[in-house]
């Protein structure tokens, strides 16, 4: 018997309103008012591991050497990798604003709970996914 590795990145589509509900649906979804959906792409480990090293810096104190994370930059990092497009998105004016990293930085730097509330469903959905495969390799 061979093993069988996933090569693929994982891609979800997750629908947001406006008190924060999160839900996962399908790409065919079309935002109704108050709604916006975003395109997200699962982070692997090795990516993880990158974010947290380009938000590491070395600092001196005492003659030693320590490492400092800079938690908003890798919060950061980690949003404009996560998110790759979104429908729905409203600007100051409620014109659609671009997918880009200066207006997922805006999104973060304005919007924390929006932030928490897309990771935190990524990470149920990631421990759903995990659960299946230990169920599906056991049997």
């Amino acid at each position: 018997m061979a093993l069988k590795f996933n090569t693929e990145k994982s891609i979800i589509w997750l629908k947001i309103n406006e008190e924060l509900d999160v839900d996962q649906v399908d790409e065919s979804f079309n935002p109704s008012e108050g709604e916006a959906v975003f395109q997200i792409c699962i982070i692997d480990p090795k990516t993880g591991l990158k974010l947290i090293d380009d938000s590491t810096s070395q600092v001196w104190q005492r003659n030693q050497r320590f490492e400092k994370i800079d938690f908003y930059k890798l919060q950061v990092k980690k949003l404009c990798k996560m998110i790759i497009g979104w429908k729905g998105v409203l600007g100051p004016d409620g014109k659609p604003i671009e997918c880009n990293d200066t207006w997922k930085e805006t999104l973060f730097r304005y919007n924390r709970a929006f932030f928490d509330a897309i990771v935190n469903k990524v990470d149920e959905i990631e421990g759903i996914k995990a659960k299946e495969k230990e169920e599906e390799e056991k049997n």
